[in-house]
């Protein structure tokens, strides 16, 4: 028998990648419609010690223009709290509006932390780095994207709350090389620029700063690396048809080589912290160990959802 929630049929869908899509279908006329509907991801949190925590990702959240105003929305989502529940998540995290989701338990996982770099660049200051290392950047190939997602699992394993994504998933298929730029240093990948074109949450932070050009991802093993993959970030956006833009923007949480870049003032560079006390990255923790790891979750953009 099919269950119903508010009047409509509740649906789960598996889509590609593992994700589950649940949504309240209407029936009524002869046509099938989402009226609400929203996704459910397997994700992986490291604790910043190598060791990771099961968490269900929830996205998409949405409901038709001619549904709004009845709830749905929350109906459906006590559905997923009470499926996430009895299945093996230690929590579940979202990237929340504003003052909608703390009625259901969800709190906030703290600071937004970004950095922004100024875009004008010259060669020759490119050429070595002030430890005096020589970086090659190149455009990213098919046959690289195993490594940098090896390299990737590196560099989170040592950050609290970083979403790990291992094998064939949906991160990694939406990376289009063209929008990589691969740093090398002794014949050895060290770091890399993505843009993450076409990627809403991307596009969202690029029109929330005017003459900004928002990276999903600046990624670097150590502070010289950082230098290098800010340089060639700079090379995509003064090659591309954004050149009137003057700075780079990304995450960077507490630790990562872009901040120690900033604060050994070898670029001119700003911190920013945003606090978001009721949106942004939030957690509804299941167990004290989903608790732990929610406080200070590294705000990756687009959070690898």
């Amino acid at each position: 028998m099919t269950r119903t929630v508010a009047g409509l049929a509740l649906v789960e869908r598996e889509e590609a990648h593992g994700r589950v899509r649940l949504a309240l279908v209407d029936h009524a006329g002869g046509f099938s419609r989402d009226a609400t509907a929203l996704t459910i991801d397997r994700l992986e949190l490291y604790d910043g010690h190598g060791g990771t925590e099961r968490i269900d990702g929830i996205g998409n959240v949405a409901t038709l223009e001619a549904y709004r105003g009845r709830g749905l929305a929350s109906e459906l989502l006590d559905v997923a709290i009470e499926r996430m529940r009895s299945g093996d998540a230690a929590g579940s995290l979202l990237y929340g509006i504003d003052g909608f989701y703390e009625p259901f338990g969800w709190k906030s996982c703290g600071d937004e932390r970004w950095v922004t770099f100024e875009v004008a660049c010259g060669r020759a200051e490119r050429a070595a780095s002030p430890d005096g290392s020589r970086g090659r950047a190149r455009a990213m190939t098919d046959e690289d994207r195993a490594i940098v997602a090896d390299l990737y699992e590196q560099i989170a394993s040592g950050t609290v709350g970083a979403i790990s994504r291992t094998g064939d998933v949906r991160t990694w298929s939406m990376l289009d090389p063209s929008d990589v730029s691969i740093v090398e240093r002794d014949g050895a990948i060290v770091g890399w620029a993505w843009r993450g074109t076409g990627l809403d949450a991307r596009t969202n932070v690029q029109n929330d700063l005017p003459g900004t050009a928002a990276f999903v991802e600046l990624q670097a093993v150590d502070i010289d690396a950082a230098w290098h993959v800010v340089h060639a970030a700079r090379d995509m956006v003064a090659g591309g048809s954004e050149g009137s833009l003057t700075r780079l923007a990304t995450g960077a949480p507490e630790g990562h080589p872009l901040r120690e870049l900033v604060r050994a003032e070898w670029m001119d560079a700003q911190l920013i912290d945003v606090v978001r006390p009721h949106g942004g990255a939030m957690m509804l923790p299941f167990s004290d160990d989903a608790d732990r790891v929610a406080n200070g979750t590294y705000q990756f953009m687009p959070d690898r959802f």
